[in-house]
């Protein structure tokens, strides 16, 4: 079939030719099952490539599963992860300087007090929890006053601590802002029992405690409230 031929030929003609030249071509019985063995098994070696490609994708770009793992176990730990507030929480060298306050006893011998402690970066972190909280109690065994710690609720007996009902969980420090944990030691019973009290405390991200001197302190019950945010101006703590 020339050039010529196809470009006088119409395409009937055309069409007649081509269905007389295939008209003899019949399939190989064989052919359907072969298709129906070899579909699935051209789809799995392209699953393994695909596969064995991201493999050594890994391989290259960590120089291996396990020197990747090693690498990471020994390198600078990452940022902390921001919480709902989009803020990370404070790390322990974020929070540095500190400030204490005790306050004489009031008419019903109760002594209030606080302890602050501050954000000393330039970026806003997030603290949650209150800390520890404990008493160290000098004296003689029979001679120290007996002193437990509990968490303020409303109708205990120091009314001027802060509400526990509206403090937050999650407590947003910006730069040179800080949190504050107040209480009360409110003395019980009639055990003459008196020494020198020393309230240790440890912020939620661990480090360095800070340490409140409590003199003449006598047997009763320290009440702990729940920690706020704490304003401040050009360093100072506000109120």
């Amino acid at each position: 079939m020339t050039d010529d031929f196809l470009a006088d030929a119409g395409a009937d003609e055309i069409r007649a030719l081509l269905h007389r030249s295939v008209a003899e071509v019949r399939p190989d019985p064989s052919a359907l099952g072969r298709i129906r063995r070899e579909v699935p098994r051209r789809r799995a070696r392209r699953t393994a490539l695909a596969t064995g490609v991201s493999a050594a994708a890994v391989l290259l770009l960590a120089g291996g599963v396990s020197t990747y793992a090693d690498h990471r176990a020994t390198s600078t730990p990452p940022p902390p992860a921001a919480d709902a507030t989009g803020y990370p929480d404070c790390l322990r060298a974020d929070l540095g300087q500190t400030a204490t306050h005790l306050a004489p006893p009031d008419a019903h011998g109760a002594v209030y007090g606080w302890i602050t402690v501050f954000n000393t970066t330039s970026h806003i972190c997030n603290v949650t929890g209150g800390g520890g909280l404990r008493l160290d109690i000098a004296g003689a065994a029979g001679a120290k006053p007996k002193i437990r710690i509990l968490d303020y609720r409303l109708g205990d007996p120091a009314p001027a601590l802060p509400d526990p009902t509206t403090a937050p969980h999650v407590l947003k420090l910006d730069p040179l802002d800080g949190y504050q944990v107040q209480f009360a030691l409110v003395p019980e019973g009639s055990d003459p029992a008196s020494g020198p009290v020393t309230l240790v405390h440890t912020p939620p991200t661990g480090g360095a405690v800070v340490t409140l001197a409590i003199p003449g302190a006598h047997s009763g019950t320290l009440y702990r409230a729940a920690p706020q945010e704490i304003e401040t101006e050009q360093g100072h703590t506000r109120g």
